[in-house]
């Protein structure tokens, strides 16, 4: 079985880490599993870095999102989940 993750050289020549697949997607249900925020607990747990912040600079709204979802509303019921910062 292969270890959660193993210490590797990336190209920039720091020490990093490499994670299976399975490896994260484990950590990140047993942290949903267990009422965690799955992104920063996992984070924590392989990082020693704190991890960055969501740039916001280039996202935009998508043009016909308000038309698409409205049509869409119609024949469905809808649910959006966003994650972006407060405000944005």
């Amino acid at each position: 079985m292969m270890p959660l993750y193993t210490p590797v050289l990336n190209r920039s020549r720091k020490e990093g880490i490499y994670v299976s697949f399975e490896a994260f997607e484990s950590k990140m249900i047993e942290a949903s599993t267990n009422g965690l925020p799955p992104i920063r607990t996992v984070w924590n747990a392989l990082s020693s870095s704190k991890r960055p912040l969501w740039n916001t600079q280039h996202e935009t709204l998508i043009q016909d999102a308000l038309y698409v979802l409205q049509t869409l509303s119609k024949k469905y019921h809808l649910g959006i989940i966003v994650k972006s910062r407060v405000g944005s």
